[in-house]
């Protein structure tokens, strides 16, 4: 029972994580800037130079956001990995047994 409850604990750290980084957030951005982009070549009306201006600028931010969503995807897999491998170095709860519940199927 009480690995169970870490597999929880681990999927639920997960969650809050994501949601205290606002990572959902950067990624709805990420798929906007992106239609941006695609809007901004199919734009006739735009000279190439200016195309080539607007696409590095959505570039810069994509690259930034990339590693937002990286950092922060890592921060999430192992924050609450970390308040585990506490627990378990401390005796509270087997890390092997959390990650096997984890894995489970069942």
């Amino acid at each position: 029972m009480i690995p169970l409850l870490g597999a929880v604990f681990l999927v639920a750290g997960f969650v809050a994580v994501i949601r205290a980084l606002g990572l959902a957030e950067t990624g709805r951005h990420v798929v906007a800037e992106a239609r941006q982009s695609v809007s901004v070549v199919r734009n006739g009306a735009l000279g190439d130079d200016q195309k080539e201006k607007a696409l590095q600028q959505s570039a810069k931010k994509l690259f930034r956001s990339f590693f937002t969503l990286a950092l922060g995807g890592a921060a999430a897999l192992f924050a609450p990995l970390l308040v585990v491998w506490i627990a378990d170095a401390l005796g509270w709860i087997s890390l092997n047994a959390v990650i096997d519940a984890s894995l489970s199927p069942v």
